[in-house]
């Protein structure tokens, strides 16, 4: 097993006060909470953090939550037996995402059906927290993902991020309101 200690990536500067750190925690999937307490450990006020997993918001913009959806949500954590526990979209949010202050966004994949959602929470501290799904997998596209990637785009203000999805394969955008968007930074 990955000691999550050492699995610093590095950061980054990407804009006047806007630096990130980069993690990978061991197949992220399922968020094991044992692995929470890696972030708290490693607090860094001086960087923006956001969080990518696997299972976390759900195709109608509400966070997977197995306690008062249970089966309803398709493809939830908890159906899948997995060693060390697992944890939905709504622990996440509340062991986790809503805890720091500097947590502003939370994407994921995983989810069929439409594959897009976005939800908009405060955390504990005020801060303001812009949650994506975005998944570009079979059935949603007839040849596995057709090479869609969501592009996010951190412009020079540090207030402004230009989401776009783009395929290199088909050279082309999709520019459906869900698929294309400006989310505007308020904290």
């Amino acid at each position: 097993m990955l000691d999550p200690e050492t699995l610093v990536l590095g950061s980054r500067t990407i804009a006047p006060g806007c630096t990130f750190g980069a993690y990978w925690w061991r197949w992220m999937l399922l968020l094991p909470t044992r692995l929470f307490g890696f972030a708290e450990r490693r607090k860094m006020p001086n960087h923006k953090a956001i969080i990518t997993t696997h299972a976390y918001l759900y195709n109608d913009s509400t966070l997977y939550d197995w306690a008062k959806k249970g089966k309803t949500q398709k493809w939830n954590p908890h159906n899948y037996r997995t060693a060390g526990g697992v944890n939905d979209g709504q622990q996440i949010w509340q062991k986790l995402a809503k805890k720091h202050a500097n947590v502003f966004m939370v994407i994921n994949g995983h989810v069929l059906n439409d594959g897009s959602g976005f939800l908009v929470s405060k955390g504990e501290h005020g801060n303001t927290v812009y949650q994506m799904l975005t998944n570009f997998q079979k059935p949603i596209c007839p040849i596995g993902g057709e090479a869609w990637l969501r592009l996010l785009e951190f412009l020079p203000d540090g207030k402004t991020i230009q989401a776009k999805t783009y395929s290199p394969l088909y050279q082309k955008y999709k520019t459906d309101p869900d698929k294309q968007f400006v989310i505007k930074l308020t904290d």
